[in-house]
């Protein structure tokens, strides 16, 4: 429930103090014990990827079970979906191994072009 508010409320600030591609909150309200958000379903080019979403870096109580921080947000950004890999979904490094596709150059190369002072 808390994820979705804090989520509702960076989509309302990003969308109107930034000029970042993020969907419209069109509500997100608590019933029942449940917590809805409701958003656009526009298209967008860019999506936040975190970049670094490996099992190291989600903080979890060992108790409750729920996350309680994520760490190493230095990669996060906005880029095209493709270069978000799910990492989190096994053990190990937040890069490629055995066999995964690394798309590290295209990446680099990606923001070399976008960016105004190429390297």
């Amino acid at each position: 429930m808390e994820r979705l508010k804090n989520e509702a409320e960076s989509l309302r600030y990003v969308r109107s103090h930034t000029d970042i591609p993020v969907p419209a909150v069109y509500s997100d309200f608590e019933d029942d014990g449940a917590y809805y958000l409701i958003t656009s379903s526009e298209h967008n080019d860019y999506v936040f990827c975190h970049n670094d979403l490996s099992q190291p870096n989600v903080v979890v109580d060992p108790e409750t079970l729920k996350i309680t921080a994520i760490l190493d947000w230095e990669y996060a950004g906005f880029f095209p979906a493709r270069f978000e890999s799910p990492f989190y979904t096994r053990l190990g490094p937040s890069s490629a191994i055995d066999g995964e596709v690394d798309n590290a150059a295209e990446l680099v190369d990606f923001l070399k072009s976008k960016s105004k002072i190429a390297a």
